[in-house]
């Protein structure tokens, strides 16, 4: 959206908010609100009964085209608390909260960044992600982080309940810790530390973390809808020449790339869950950060034997 849309949408909202008398989503505890599902589970699991924690982008919605509604932006205006990626994903929750004194943590500022096709400059620093791969939350080791400063970030605004928060992190990231080392056994312990992606490619992180040699279609931020031939030759020739026994592709993937490397190599297709978007069905299952990543534990044990 355009920096006059996101100007119009927050008049309206002003105008709606000062006409209604309906009451705030929470009326206990303090309101955060999270754009896009990891950071949601990290922060619901930190708070507890402590307050409300919303997600913006809804399962079943691919979070890199998603449009944020005139909902979405009342929502962040009446939150205590923002917390986002950072760049493309959905930077324009600074546009949404401009004029407003509402803390907003980007979690891009969080931890190390690695190079990517995520924006026109590569540069020293970390302003709005540009140049840098932003799908940090696909490594358990940056998980962590995160979900540390989550946990400083609600203690900065929710000082009553610090104990409690420090407490609840405490046996989170404990659990992101065990995570973190059993995709730390799994590339120890493969036969070939090496996979092959079909499509755009968000598990740099969690690559790089592990020692996990890559190739893929497209970097986590291409524009292109389809590989070239020279490309999707030469990812076929990677299956054959390494024994590979699957090509890896994400969710809500069409599986044309894959099923065509498929054909040609006698590889398996597997999906590995970037876990920034869930369908409705998982959302209501109680899929969580942890349950997606132990699936895509798996995944990769099988990718890599």
């Amino acid at each position: 959206m355009t920096k006059r849309i996101f100007s119009l949408l927050i008049c309206i909202i002003t105008i709606f908010s000062v006409a209604s008398c309906a009451p705030a989503e929470n009326t206990e505890g303090i309101n955060v609100v999270c754009t896009i599902f990891p950071q949601y589970d990290f922060a619901r699991n930190i708070m507890g009964d402590a307050g409300t924690v919303t997600l913006l982008v809804p399962p079943g919605k691919e979070a890199h085209s998603y449009e944020a509604t005139v909902s979405d932006m009342a929502k962040l205006r009446r939150a205590d608390l923002v917390v986002y990626i950072g760049g493309d994903i959905d930077g324009w929750v600074l546009s949404a909260l401009e004029g407003t004194d509402i803390p907003a943590l980007s979690l891009l500022d969080t931890v190390a960044l690695l190079s990517g096709d995520c924006g026109e400059d590569e540069h020293e620093g970390h302003d709005h992600g540009e140049g840098f791969d932003q799908h940090i939350w696909t490594s358990p080791k940056n998980a962590v982080i995160m979900t540390e400063a989550i946990r400083d970030a609600l203690m900065g605004i929710d000082g009553e309940n610090s104990e409690k928060y420090t407490e609840a992190c405490a046996a989170y990231t404990a659990k992101l810790q065990r995570l973190d080392a059993d995709f730390t056994a799994c590339a120890e312990n493969a036969r070939k530390k090496m996979i092959v992606f079909a499509e755009k490619f968000p598990f740099r992180y969690l690559c790089e973390h592990y020692g996990i040699e890559h190739f893929a279609a497209f970097d986590g931020c291409a524009t292109q809808s389809e590989p070239s031939l020279t490309m999707l030759a030469g990812l076929a020739a990677k299956i054959k020449e390494n024994s590979l026994p699957a090509v890896l592709t994400v969710e809500f993937s069409t599986n044309t790339v894959a099923s065509w490397l498929a054909s040609e190599t006698g590889a398996k297709v597997l999906c590995l869950h970037s876990c920034h978007s869930l369908t409705q069905e998982e959302f209501k299952r109680g899929e969580s950060y942890i349950s997606l990543m132990e699936k895509n534990l798996e995944v990769l044990r099988e990718a890599m034997k």
